[in-house]
């Protein structure tokens, strides 16, 4: 994700859920890459791993408020 291939960092998280028992990184992972998604302005990618972190954490986290902030910011423009 830090050196922009994006395409590598999802693969890295989806072979994450298929190798570890324990899924405490899980939200963190999506969550950076909606992240980048959100910084490279692309919405039809970020709007897919919104869904993916919103999925993996509930309303009161940090994360979905982020989230919250970057969707209104997608929808001003």
């Amino acid at each position: 994700m830090y050196t922009n291939q994006l395409d590598k960092a999802e693969n890295t998280y989806y072979n994450y859920l298929k190798k570890v028992s324990s899924k405490n990184h899980q939200t963190e992972m999506a969550y950076n890459i909606t992240y980048s998604y959100f910084l490279k302005k692309n919405k039809t990618k970020f709007e897919e791993w919104k869904k993916i972190t919103t999925a993996t954490t509930n309303s009161n986290s940090v994360y979905f408020k982020n989230i919250e902030l970057m969707t209104n910011d997608f929808n001003k423009k």
